[in-house]
């Protein structure tokens, strides 16, 4: 690259130019080729980013992917634990206070958390939480294992 600059600097200030002999039409030529190797080692260098480009973006979708998969189980987990932790709060505050209006009333929440605890099912049937993600990569493994059986039985 640096022999390449250093040729279209002598191109530009008018040295080669001077005679107008088979010499200067061999410099251009000479100079054409080292520009036309220059342009080959980029366009070799910019499919090697590409590559690199798309591997990347690609782990990126996969860990967005993820991510979607795990978010509501880890937000249910999450309210799951302020639930216990306010549990333990009222529950002390139960055997603390020396009113019978709070203590009724701290009685009836906890009665009220107990008879509904924070779940969340899909249609009903698909509990979500941590073990969301733990069984769709289950779920996936066993449908790419018979995809992959029949895929053998066709071939």
């Amino acid at each position: 690259m640096y022999l390449l600059l250093k040729r279209l600097e002598a191109f530009s200030s008018g040295t080669y130019i001077a005679d107008g002999n088979l010499k200067t039409w061999n410099n251009f030529l000479d100079a054409y080729w080292e520009l036309m190797n220059c342009l080959e080692a980029t366009k070799r260098f910019m499919k090697a980013l590409e590559k690199t480009c798309r591997i990347i973006f690609k782990l990126i979708e996969g860990l967005q992917t993820v991510f979607l998969a795990c978010a509501p189980g880890v937000i249910v987990e999450t309210i799951k634990s302020h639930m216990k932790r306010i549990r333990n709060i009222l529950t002390r505050q139960l055997y603390l206070t020396k009113d019978l209006q709070e203590k009724a009333d701290i009685e009836t929440f906890l009665k009220f958390m107990a008879l509904r605890p924070p779940a969340l099912c899909l249609w009903g049937v698909v509990p979500v939480d941590m073990r969301l993600p733990l069984g769709l990569l289950s779920l996936s493994t066993t449908y790419l294992i018979v995809i992959v059986q029949f895929y053998h039985l066709f071939d």
